[in-house]
């Protein structure tokens, strides 16, 4: 079972949070999940970026195959919405509810008792880590894909460099201004 709605899972998370933590409380372990998942995701981020330029190259070719054409339009698309996942993964915890949920901490009557700002922290960032960990589970895949489709088309290029434009010396290899 997905540890996203697990409640043995859960509470075993808010056991080792409480022992780990270093403010020691529910909203420490949200904040600290949340910076975690903040730098996980520009690393993700950063990485989606490069697979986008390497797809905008392989489309820089002039004759490519139809079936290349689907398919690196297909990766191109889904690396977009997972940079447009990790961008929203970036967001930062509302104020309102950070204050909020440091005054409920202030005002607690025991240890152990979380206040439902606290709840909604960690919620909140129990939702992200959630998130992230389906998206890199989706780029994992899609990088081999995009790494297989790279071989394909340069075995087609070794194959027969003229059919692939200015990168293969082919008819538009040297444009010229009309003199000879």
């Amino acid at each position: 079972m997905d540890e996203f709605g697990d409640p043995k899972r859960e509470q075993e998370l808010i056991d080792r949070m409480a022992a780990t933590s270093a403010t020691r409380g529910l909203e420490g372990f949200a904040l600290e999940l949340e910076r975690r998942i903040e730098a996980k995701a520009g690393i993700l981020l950063s990485h989606i970026s490069i697979m986008i330029a390497v797809t905008g190259v392989l489309f820089a070719f002039e004759e490519i195959k139809p079936l290349r054409v689907i398919l690196l339009g297909s990766e191109l698309v889904l690396y977009l919405l997972l940079a447009l996942v990790c961008i929203w993964l970036q967001r930062e915890i509302p104020e309102s509810l950070l204050k909020e949920a440091l005054k409920q901490n202030s005002i607690k009557k025991k240890a152990g008792s979380f206040s439902q700002s606290d709840r909604v922290l960690y919620d909140a960032a129990l939702k992200k880590e959630w998130l992230f960990r389906h998206t890199q589970n989706v780029l994992i895949p899609l990088t081999v894909a995009l790494a297989g489709t790279i071989v394909w088309t340069l075995f087609d290029f070794i194959a027969a460099p003229e059919g692939f434009g200015a990168m293969g010396g082919g008819q538009n290899a040297h444009p010229t201004d009309g003199r000879e």
